[in-house]
């Protein structure tokens, strides 16, 4: 796919950027298999820091060919490029957490154009030493996932019958009754951190001592797909509709570090 002259972010003045990238299907076109002349949106972030920290959103239409006008936020810290997550009508990221109130994560709705911070759980610094990563919940809002000791705590963003938004614990995975190929994990999880979600297929991703591992968190099925540790992970999915050429193949995309998703309805 190809785009106009102006698919490019105007006026940047930070160091650190993000970016998203969403196909606008009508509604009902939720399988995103024959998708390729939709019009898509770019939603970019610049990221700042002077006596504060700012995080500034664009976003690009292809289908005026420009961009829309810079909204800003001041944030705890700045964005974590390597964890976002597209849900429902937002993209999310996460702030790092390198202040102490820090413990928030960033939203911004493309069809507004507005940006918003959402406090997490009091016990996100302590049980996951700040280490969670932002993901779709099993009940479709959006959710994190953090490891304490061994065990993965799903977590969503829930309103209540009174209108107030929480977060609840959805499940706990042990992850001492996982098997590698048979075999109990035994020490491989001693310390771990999830570093990656594949939506389509249900699969966490694993950053342990001995290498990346995935985990499907339907079937409790676990693979080792790297050996070496510390290698950033970005899950993609590929399709292609019978009767098309491979050169219309359409992937989930990842540039600058930030999560961009070909595959999401924003309708």
């Amino acid at each position: 796919r190809t785009f106009g002259h102006s698919a490019a972010p105007p006026d940047l003045i930070g160091e650190d950027v993000a970016a998203a990238l969403i196909c606008v299907c009508a509604a009902g076109h939720g399988n995103h298999t024959d998708c390729h002349s939709s019009p898509i949106q770019i939603i970019f972030l610049d990221c700042k820091e002077d006596d504060q920290y700012w995080v500034s959103a664009c976003i690009y239409s292809s289908e005026t060919d420009a961009w829309g006008n810079w909204a800003a936020i001041t944030t705890p810290s700045l964005v974590s490029s390597d964890s976002s997550a597209l849900v429902g009508n937002s993209v999310y990221w996460k702030i790092n957490f390198v202040e102490e109130d820090s413990n928030h994560i960033l939203e911004f709705e493309p069809h507004s154009q507005r940006l918003g911070l959402i406090e997490l759980p009091e016990c996100v610094r302590e049980n996951y030493m700040s280490d969670i990563h932002i993901m779709p919940a099993e009940d479709d809002g959006i959710g994190f996932a953090g490891v304490n000791y061994s065990s993965i705590h799903l977590w969503s963003r829930r309103i209540d019958f009174e209108a107030v938004a929480g977060w609840a614990l959805l499940r706990i995975i042990d992850m001492d009754k996982l098997t590698l190929s048979g075999a109990p994990t035994g020490e491989i999880f001693s310390w771990s951190s999830v570093v990656a979600f594949a939506r389509d297929s249900d699969v966490l991703f694993l950053q342990a001592e001995g290498g990346i591992f995935m985990v499907n968190i339907r079937s409790m099925q676990l693979r080792k797909v790297l050996e070496a540790s510390g290698s950033a992970i970005y899950p993609y999915a590929s399709f292609y509709t019978r009767g098309t050429s491979l050169q219309r193949l359409i992937l989930q995309i990842h540039f600058f570090g930030g999560y961009m998703n070909t595959c999401q309805c924003c309708l």
